[in-house]
């Protein structure tokens, strides 16, 4: 029992992460300095270490040069038999279950 709910603990926090590039603009001085970061989604304008989360249920961080995102949510989920996640998109957390109704919540 402990085992199968650390096992599904574990699969649970697995997140998916990516960092890219922030464009670089050049200053009066000649140097290359980040001004905003641009969400790589709908690329909305958001200020230097700031973090926000995007339209694909991404929570993303300025740091200047670069911008880092990671899913809101658990990238792999593991269900009790019969039943089945479905990715609430509005809240960005999985609902677990029956696999033939949605409305009928299954136990984890």
């Amino acid at each position: 029992m402990i085992l199968s709910v650390l096992c599904t603990m574990l699969t649970l926090i697995h997140a998916v992460c990516f960092i890219i590039k922030n464009e670089l603009e050049i200053n009066t001085d000649g140097l290359l300095v980040p001004q905003k970061c641009l969400d790589p989604f709908d690329k909305s304008e958001h200020a230097i270490r700031t973090s926000w989360n995007s339209s694909l249920c991404m929570r993303c961080k300025c740091y200047g040069a670069t911008v880092s995102c990671c899913t809101r949510y658990s990238s792999s989920i593991s269900t009790p038999p019969g039943c089945e996640a479905t990715l609430d998109e509005q809240l960005c957390e999985y609902k677990i279950h029956r696999i033939n109704d949605p409305e009928a919540p299954c136990e984890v």
